[in-house]
């Protein structure tokens, strides 16, 4: 019968970096913050050209970045 040593026991990463499914959701929280980043910026700009549609008397061009818009209370106020 063998003895129980723990010292023999290999251990469950003996590399010193994280493990594969760490480095994996890391990686993932990384992408949907940028993601998230990158449609606010992409809205930002959509509405900042809509706005400025509206400014040069564009109606056409102003309508249509609005219409992603709706609610939104200065949307509102530009319509009126």
């Amino acid at each position: 019968m063998q003895s129980f040593d723990p010292k023999q026991q290999p251990q469950a990463s003996s590399s010193p970096h994280l493990p594969r499914w760490k480095m994996i959701l890391i990686l993932l929280g990384i992408g949907c913050i940028g993601g998230l980043g990158l449609q606010y910026w992409l809205r930002l700009r959509q509405f900042d050209a809509a706005v400025q549609a509206y400014e040069l008397n564009d109606c056409n061009q102003a309508i249509a970045g609005f219409k992603s818009f709706d609610g939104n209370p200065e949307v509102e106020e530009a319509r009126q």
